[in-house]
């Protein structure tokens, strides 16, 4: 009598149900021609399996950081989403100036606040994101740039929301 082996694996069958702000990143940087902060964001919207929204729109609102509003200069901080195939994503970038920003130094950390919010054509939240983001102090003519270090060792911050 013999037996036969086998492996056995278990296996997790997952489907994501919600359209949601899968990803966000920021870069924000100090536009010397301009004299003025410029700032990216980009998006990846994540259609789930319940997408029958027919028309999506992703808007962006950004706080300075005493919690008022900025002066913004040339942007788009509103965006139509392409329409999308339950389960699938798309990228979307939005831009935007700030003539006169506050500035993140290791002195004092000025961050503004960032609000994305994903909406249906009715205007009902799907999802919401929120985020900081600083815009560096300009190097003075013949000064060197310094990385922003925590505890001595240089600060990189990167990933995906969950």
């Amino acid at each position: 009598m013999w037996q036969q082996e086998s492996t056995f694996n278990d296996a997790l069958l997952w489907k994501d149900r919600n359209t949601r702000i899968a990803d966000l990143s920021v870069k924000a940087e100090w536009d010397p021609d301009h004299q003025e902060g410029r700032f990216d964001i980009d998006l990846v919207i994540h259609a789930g399996v319940d997408c029958a929204l027919d028309r999506l729109f992703v808007r962006a609102v950004v706080r300075d950081p005493h919690g008022g509003v900025p002066t913004i200069g040339s942007s788009r901080l509103v965006a139509e989403v392409p329409w999308l195939m339950p389960a699938t994503q798309c990228g979307i970038g939005l831009f935007g100036s700030l003539p006169h920003p506050w500035f993140w130094t290791e002195e004092s950390p000025q961050s503004y606040s960032l609000w994305v919010v994903l909406e249906d054509r009715h205007g009902q939240i799907v999802d919401a994101v929120t985020g900081r983001f600083g815009i560096s102090m300009p190097v003075p003519d013949g000064g060197e740039a310094q990385e922003s270090c925590v505890a001595g060792q240089p600060f990189v911050t990167e990933g995906q929301l969950t």
